[in-house]
């Protein structure tokens, strides 16, 4: 892995799942597939172009763009579905804020509520991390949402939504923008065979700008290695 990223420092304990589109080893100008540069998980690139002037980063248009990971059972109890250890995070930055889409969600509808454990979303208002149930139509008990208001689209934001099996903390640029008790998710999370998808909520709205780098951790990052 620090192979992969030429020694530069990044967390590596508890990592389950990392793409860079800059990176050669996880993917290459042209392809319809990213690899993890961790494990054997792959993305599937749906309309997504590449950009390669900043580094490179994956291009999402708003209409039809998404890269899915192929569903596999893991997914249902770790970083997503039932898990309350966590970090997933990736850098973006935004054409505009509008509609309701999500970043990084394993889910089988368009609710917050539908979110499979830990998802971040955004609107037109700003980014969200949201911790859902899978159950449709945001129930008594389905989870929470955390915000962090912007209509910002100038400039870069690293996003990270942890759990410790105790709190959920988002962090906006490494510092923590909020957080709640992750037993407000109550009742038994409603599973699906979805796969977890980057750029979309399923069935409806797209998101629109750049993604250069995403990663999964199946436990929650502490503050410090967030930063």
């Amino acid at each position: 892995m620090l192979q992969n990223y030429y020694q530069s420092k990044i967390v590596t304990d508890g990592l389950v799942f990392a793409i860079d589109a800059g990176n050669l080893v996880s993917y290459e100008e042209g392809a319809t597939t990213t690899y993890s540069l961790i494990n054997s998980y792959t993305g599937d690139l749906s309309g997504v172009t590449y950009n390669g002037s900043t580094g490179g980063t994956w291009n999402f248009d708003g209409s039809s763009d998404k890269i899915t990971i192929p569903y596999d059972s893991y997914w249902d109890t770790n970083v997503f579905g039932e898990a309350e250890d966590f970090t997933i995070m990736c850098w973006t930055k935004c054409d505009n804020f509008y509609n309701w889409s999500a970043l990084i969600e394993k889910a089988n509808g368009g609710n917050w509520s539908d979110s499979e454990g830990a998802s971040l979303w955004i609107n037109n208002a700003g980014f969200y991390a949201v911790f859902g149930n899978g159950a449709s139509g945001n129930p008594t008990g389905w989870g929470f949402n955390i915000g962090y208001l912007t209509t910002n689209t100038t400039d870069w934001f690293h996003l990270a939504f942890t759990g410790d099996g105790t709190t959920g903390i988002f962090y906006v640029n490494g510092v923590s923008v909020g957080s709640n008790t992750l037993d407000t998710r109550t009742g038994t999370v409603v599973p699906s065979t979805d796969p977890p998808r980057i750029g979309v909520r399923p069935g409806s709205s797209y998101y629109g700008g750049q993604i250069p780098t995403m990663k999964f951790y199946d436990r929650g990052l502490t503050a410090a290695e967030v930063a």
